[in-house]
């Protein structure tokens, strides 16, 4: 029974050791086959990433496996292989697996790897043997203690490999503490398994994030393959190019441009992988009407395109850019463009030795037409000039806006010059010209100066071609006048015009200011007004004074600005001096007496004053003779604010008694051509106690200009003049020095005032 049970027993033992060989094959094989399968979608990643290093890491791994005698793994431009895998090795069981490699951003299929496994039990099957025959003959102590000793081999070949892998995968570093309860083989290459899939998950909510980012980003952002290719796009893009569908696998320049750009965008690639810096691309106009400009990054197998929509900028630059060489009322060119072109001229004309003609075009009586009927209207009749003479010009000639009511035209054949200034004059001679509800006669007078390849700067030229129009001006308008024919008159209007440009700009800088010279009372020699004279404050330092500028503000259409900024200071002075009793005197122009609109601008200033019945306006015997019947309607309506009239420079005008009586003048004048003159001219003397007992009858008051002597201040005292005004009681002083005086000084005694 003995034998039998021992026999029953072995045999046993084989059958279980047979059973257990067959279990061991089916389960090797079942957890490689599980493994690899495993394995399969981990694989497709690292392979798309071509990370060799990774792939090698997993392979080893599989290798370590007992089971496994050698793995290759062939891919679409490599082969691993570990092992040795050739016919002469020994598999019980060969396993081969298709491994799909899918493109990660398009997640199309890119290619199909092989795996090769060599799975054989040998070992497996040895080391079963040999543990039932030795378990048969040594104790439980030695079987327990073999146990642990196959446990630590496992732990070795197995656990620890399949762990580090875990860790690498999971980015962990080795010293991290594993875990306290070893997990067995198929758990880790599940654990494996996971990983893997947990970094893929990762790597997708990377990607979905960054997508996210560009999205939210206002500039489009486009992925492009080496053939230029869209690989991958964000919304700003799609809206940037005006599509509403992706516009991935579409070129981008075919596609969203008027004129392709690729040759720009291949050296642009070129350029980029030279200097491993972005290249920033010129204005490329879209089909949808937008200007977009490009930022191109290159790597080494795509590229990264940044869109900017620079159509908001692109208009604004070439607002600004016509801004800068336009008129923006006519839309001709202005006086810079016009300028730049005539130094052209001088240049072409040096090379050909040919002749040009500069001519300037001005505007009779503008500034009245302006007045009377309003800007508005001013406005229309320089656009329509501007029409007509454009369509004067050939395609060779320049046409610019160069002042208020000039145009510079510049002929680049002189010899047709003269036809056409005739043809301009006659034009505007034949026919009104329809402004709105208005049709008004208008005529043009012309000043044209003809340029040689030995003209001096461009500058010069334009001036000489104005002096020619003020000539014209001066000659009564509607004429044309060559400069070459007044080169003798022309030095006085030389400097009117060099003034123009200096006016110009002390109003925009700002460098107006004003004098005041004291007026006394004749009986008892106390201050009682100051005549305001403006000033012009020079780049030294110094100061012009009102006969060097005047008679330039008149002629170009400065005089009303300045006589309205007067009223402004004056007001401001006698404010600041409120608690003082002092008049101060402004002088009206012939223009401004004459303008309704500038009349009106003076009336608010006053009536929204408190200042008005201590200013006095002067005025000169022309100006108010000029339109007798306007003058004196807008004097009245100055008087009735409460400010007094003078009327300047008395008796060297054409004033009769008859002109006097209509103009509600409170105070006259008289020239100081009659002061100066008093010692030595008895016709003098008689003539200003003549102006002065006149004056007496109506109610008027008399101011003596020019007083320098004590002498003549006696004799003027003694006839009945009412004050004195000169350099015997003082020069005109500056503001700042007359604040420093005391305040006695600057306050009245309790006069009768000054009417």
């Amino acid at each position: 029974m003995l034998v039998f049970a021992g026999i029953f027993a072995i045999f046993a033992m084989v059958v279980d050791l047979y059973t257990d060989y067959q279990r061991i094959k089916e389960d090797t094989v079942a957890n490689v086959r599980q493994m690899a399968n495993e394995l399969r979608h981990p694989l497709d990643s690292i392979l798309w990433m071509s990370s060799e290093h990774l792939t090698n890491v997993v392979l080893e791994s599989i290798l370590s496996l007992p089971a496994v005698a050698a793995v290759e793994l062939e891919s679409e431009d490599r082969q691993f292989v570990l092992g040795e895998m050739n016919p002469s090795t020994q598999c019980d069981h060969q396993l081969n697996i298709d491994v799909p490699v899918t493109n990660q951003i398009t997640n199309a299929l890119h290619h199909t790897a092989k795996m090769s496994l060599c799975i054989t039990t040998d070992g497996a099957v040895a080391g079963l043997i040999e543990r039932f025959t030795t378990t048969l003959a040594i104790n439980t102590v030695k079987a327990f203690l073999l146990t642990l000793i196959l446990l630590n081999v496992t732990t070795a070949l197995v656990s620890r490999p399949l762990e580090s892998i875990t860790r690498k995968i999971r980015g962990q570093s080795p010293q991290t503490t594993p875990s306290s309860q070893a997990p067995t083989q198929a758990n880790e290459i599940t654990e494996i398994g996971s990983a893997l899939e947990q970094a893929l998950i990762d790597i997708r909510h990377e990607y979905q994030s960054a997508q996210s980012t560009l999205n939210s980003l206002g500039e489009g952002v486009v992925v492009l393959d080496q053939n230029d290719i869209i690989l991958r796009e964000n919304r700003a893009a799609k809206t940037i190019l005006g599509s509403q569908h992706s516009l991935i696998g579409q070129k981008l320049f075919d596609q969203a441009m008027i004129n392709p750009h690729s040759q720009w965008f291949t050296e642009a690639k070129l350029r980029c992988s030279q200097l491993s810096l972005p290249i920033r691309s010129p204005s490329f106009h879209l089909k949808n009407g937008k200007t977009l400009r490009i930022t191109l990054t290159q790597k080494n197998t795509y590229s990264i395109a940044v869109l900017s929509d620079f159509t908001r900028q692109h208009r604004l630059q070439q607002e600004v850019r016509h801004l800068a060489t336009h008129d923006t009322l006519t839309g001709t060119h202005n006086r810079w463009v016009f300028e730049n072109k005539l130094q052209e001229c001088l240049s072409e004309l040096r090379d050909t030795q040919k002749l040009s003609c500069v001519i300037v075009v001005a505007i009779d009586n503008f500034t009245l037409i302006n007045d009377q009927y309003g800007n508005n209207t001013g406005d229309e009749l320089l656009q329509i000039v501007a029409r007509r003479l454009t369509n004067c010009l050939s395609e060779d000639d320049a046409l610019a806006r160069i002042g208020g009511d000039e145009f510079g035209l510049l002929i680049k054949d002189a010899a047709s010059a003269p036809a056409l200034c005739e043809d301009i004059i006659s034009q505007f001679a034949a026919s009104s010209v329809h402004c709105g509800h208005h049709a008004l006669s208008v005529s043009v007078r012309i000043g044209a100066r003809q340029i040689s390849p030995f003209s001096a700067n461009p500058g010069q030229v334009l001036t000489e071609a104005n002096i020619a129009a003020s000539v014209a001006r001066d000659r009564g308008g509607s004429q044309v006048v060559y400069f070459e024919n007044v080169k003798d008159e022309s030095s006085g209007y030389r400097n009117i015009i060099q003034w123009r440009e200096k006016l110009d700009l002390a109003f925009k800088r700002k460098r107006f200011t004003y004098s005041l010279q004291p007026i006394v009372d004749a009986q008892s020699d106390q201050v009682v007004a100051y005549e305001m004279l403006s000033r012009i404050q020079l780049d030294d330092g110094s100061f012009a004074s009102p006969n060097q500028y005047i008679p330039a503000a008149e002629r170009f259409g400065h005089i009303q600005a300045l006589d309205l900024l007067m009223v402004k200071l004056a007001i401001n002075h006698l404010r600041k001096h409120d608690r003082a009793t002092f008049r101060l005197n402004v002088n009206l122009s012939g223009d401004t007496l004459s303008s309704p609109r500038l009349i009106q601008q003076i009336e608010i200033l006053l009536k929204t004053s408190d200042v008005s019945q201590r200013l006095c306006f002067e005025i000169t015997e022309t100006a108010a003779v000029k339109n007798l019947e306007l003058a004196s309607s807008h004097l009245q309506r100055l008087k009735a604010q409460g400010s007094y009239i003078a009327l300047d420079d008395f008796g060297t005008g054409v004033t009769s008694l008859q002109h006097l009586k209509r103009l509600p003048i409170d105070t006259l004048k008289i020239d100081g051509i009659f002061i100066k003159r008093l010692s030595d001219n008895a016709f003098d003397r008689q003539l200003i106690a003549s102006i002065t007992s006149l004056a007496k009858t109506m109610d008027i008051k008399v101011v003596a200009e020019y007083v320098t002597h004590r002498e003549q201040a006696n004799y003027l005292r003694s006839i009945g003049v009412d004050f004195l005004q000169g350099h015997l009681y003082g020069p005109a002083t500056e503001p700042k020095e007359l604040d420093d005086q005391p305040q006695d000084y600057l306050d009245l005694a309790n006069t009768s005032p000054q009417h």
